[in-house]
């Protein structure tokens, strides 16, 4: 679980220029954190399949950089996607909050 950094939150209030109030942060950050997202089959399907053209494009040397793409990689697209369908309080990774840019 996730810990709610309110700390935080408050001290980026200031530079926030939106109209809401300190306690409506601190609420949308704690249900934000309690949020645990299932990804669907389709955005598995998804995120394998780039992982793996990632990979392959990666292997072929196709790609001219120094960087690999590793199992780690891999995990952070899984975090990214479901941490974009938390902030939409949504409790299913669906295609629409995959991590899309990362894979071009």
């Amino acid at each position: 679980m996730v810990e709610c950094r309110l700390d935080v939150l408050v001290e980026l209030l200031p530079l926030i220029k939106l109209h809401f109030v300190a306690h409506m942060y601190e609420e949308y950050v704690c249900v934000f954190c309690r949020v645990i997202c299932q990804i669907n089959r389709d955005s598995t399907n998804y995120i394998v399949e780039e992982y793996k053209r990632l990979r392959q494009r990666d292997q072929t040397g196709a790609a001219k950089s120094a960087w690999r793409i590793t199992v780690r990689q891999l995990e952070s697209m899984i975090r990214l996607s479901e941490g974009i369908a938390r902030m939409y309080c949504q409790d299913e990774v669906s295609l629409a909050f995959t991590v899309t840019p990362v894979f071009r």
